[in-house]
């Protein structure tokens, strides 16, 4: 799973913050931080379905990719996300600022956010997402990606579904 936005931000302060294992604390302190400061920055989305042509979905202020149906602290945000289809599920809101992006989190953890209006979904093969607007300050590093719960780095960002399968080696109990 990989989101860009508000969490992704939150991520990314836990992270610069992280000098040993990370409880729940920094994660509120970080919360709150981002409350206090995030941007809430446009950014520019494309997908596409397996056949390399690129599809501008537009501006969009908060990005989920899953390819499983849980995020953080069990929220389900593409309940229907599944590991074995060979689709990346991906769902973005629309419009920023604080009050609207609280509003989105309460539609999200009320289960309801998939039918809201600002809310769009997509099954795809690969999606490019990059950062529309400059940052405003040097500092401003709210054009973000997280992976799986790390800082990744800032956008852009190009996912790719390759179809192909992966042999793992498991020990033998």
């Amino acid at each position: 799973m990989g989101s860009a936005g508000f969490d992704a931000e939150v991520v990314r302060l836990v992270h610069s913050r992280r000098t040993s294992h990370v409880s729940r604390w920094p994660y509120w302190r970080s919360i709150l931080s981002a409350i206090r400061g995030y941007s809430w920055p446009q950014f520019q989305l494309a997908t596409h379905q397996g056949d390399g042509l690129w599809q501008n979905q537009g501006v969009v202020n908060w990005l989920f990719a899953f390819n499983v149906p849980r995020y953080a602290a069990g929220l389900s945000i593409m309940n229907d996300a599944r590991c074995d289809d060979g689709w990346l599920d991906v769902g973005a809101f629309r419009g920023g600022r604080l009050g609207r992006g609280l509003w989105h989190y309460a539609l999200v953890a009320l289960g309801r956010h998939r039918r809201a209006p600002s809310w769009s979904e997509w099954k795809v093969k690969g999606l490019r997402l990059a950062r529309v607007d400059a940052p405003t300050r040097p500092a401003d590093a709210s054009g973000s990606y997280q992976l799986d719960g790390d800082w990744g780095g800032p956008l852009p960002l190009e996912i790719a579904y390759t179809d192909r399968t992966a042999r793992l080696l498991v020990p033998q109990r």
